[in-house]
């Protein structure tokens, strides 16, 4: 499985978080960087052109790589503590998928005790790390406009949805730039892409979680479908539009959805 915990390693970071038990693989650092060199290399490329100062893309990349991290850390922080807030003991892993959110073990509630959690728990639980992640990027998006920063999101609202750019100073430094959109502009996509109702992904617990509310027979099932059909969908869309990286991600989630339907059909 894609994401799988991955084995520890004597390279990784460890230490506690708020209370969580934290470990940082060297893969995560590896994707980080990988990810980052288009953005970094532009930027710094933009603002040399601009006359503006920039401290180098490696130095931008080490900016890149530490907002990623805190984005990350905090959209699994927010699953632990819904975990925690239901009863469950749960540690925080970084890895080169982005992260997980891992259950330990059972705590004080009754219900917990008895491992058993109501899909509306579930829910919640699945939902919260999005939400944190998108509560970290409204926090520093509104902190940059308030500072009159150019925010990168304001091109993609008003791409997107239509709203127009409000007027705000060009940065004086890549940096600057950098410190805040390194930030809210992967924060924001990582965030509506763990949205997409495609299993494993917190938008395919969460459609599962939903069709268990709704009372929907063969609930499992039926998420595993609807999975399918939305990671193919993505998947062909986004190798179309040049984005064949993720689209080969979405093609192998629909895969691995239709091998989790054909195991709970019995023909595995």
């Amino acid at each position: 499985m894609m994401l799988q915990e991955p084995a520890p390693s004597q390279y990784d970071l460890q230490f506690n978080f708020l209370g969580f038990a934290t470990r940082v693989t060297w893969g995560f650092w590896v994707a980080a960087i990988v990810l980052g060199w288009s953005w970094c290399t532009s930027l710094d490329d933009m603002f040399a052109m601009s006359g503006l100062d920039s401290p180098s893309a490696p130095i931008l990349l080490l900016i890149w790589s530490g907002a990623v991290f805190l984005s990350i850390l905090i959209h699994e922080l927010g699953h632990a503590l819904a975990m925690s807030y239901f009863g469950i003991r749960s540690r925080i892993v970084l890895y080169h998928f982005g992260g997980l959110a891992i259950p330990d073990s059972f705590g004080a509630w009754d219900g917990a005790r008895r491992g058993q959690l109501h899909p509306r728990d579930a829910l919640i639980i699945a939902a919260a790390g999005p939400l944190a992640q998108l509560l970290l990027a409204a926090l520093v998006y509104a902190a940059g406009r308030a500072m009159g920063m150019n925010m990168e999101l304001d091109y993609y609202l008003e791409l997107y949805l239509g709203l127009p750019q409000p007027a705000a100073a060009a940065p004086s430094s890549a940096a600057a730039f950098a410190m805040f959109n390194a930030v809210v502009t992967p924060s924001v996509w990582w965030a509506l892409l763990n949205l997409l109702p495609i299993l494993p992904l917190d938008g395919g617990n969460i459609l599962h979680n939903a069709l268990q509310l709704g009372q929907v027979r063969d609930a499992q099932r039926k998420a595993h479908i609807i999975s399918i059909g939305m990671a193919a969908l993505v998947g062909i869309y986004s190798i179309q539009t040049g984005d064949g990286m993720f689209g080969m991600f979405c093609l192998m989630f629909a895969v691995s959805n239709w091998q989790q339907l054909q195991m709970l059909s019995g023909r595995f």
